[in-house]
């Protein structure tokens, strides 16, 4: 997935890739997909495809940094993993296979879970650290071997 500058983490059988602005750049309250993001992405579905065989699910995961009403960025961030499901599935990565879901601001990059408000504030305190926290994750799951 390197070749893709990407980061990844697995566990338990959860392949978790993260785009992060750099990869696939979202503008401030918007889930419009840039051509970089789409020749970036173009990237990840050739490697996603050569693993598709082994590959159960692939579950989207947008986010937005604090910006803007909790209702708001819950839409946003669904709209961003919307849009990156649709090119996926537009560059042939089976449809049923893939869900996308939206995590507004609530779990900011760095973390796995939800946070706190004080936790919120402070990963998203300066330009930066806002951007970094309008990304997309794709969280991979392996098919389970039958013993």
């Amino acid at each position: 997935m390197e070749d893709i500058g990407a980061m990844f983490n697995e566990r338990n059988g959860v392949i978790e890739l993260v785009l992060k602005d750099a990869i696939v750049n979202f503008d401030t309250d918007l889930s419009t997909l840039q051509c970089d993001g789409k020749e970036r992405l173009s990237r990840v579905v050739g490697a996603i495809s050569r693993v598709l065989d082994v590959v159960d699910s692939i579950t989207i995961v947008g986010h937005t940094d604090m910006r803007g009403t909790a209702d708001h960025n819950a839409q946003l961030s669904k709209q961003r993993a919307d849009a990156v499901l649709k090119y996926l599935a537009n560059a042939g990565i089976p449809r049923k296979m893939m869900t996308g879901v939206g995590k507004s601001y609530l779990q900011p990059a760095g973390f796995d879970s939800e946070q706190s408000m004080a936790v919120i504030k402070k990963a998203n305190d300066g330009a930066k650290a806002m951007a970094e926290n309008r990304r997309v994750q794709l969280l991979i799951r392996r098919k389970t071997t039958v013993p």
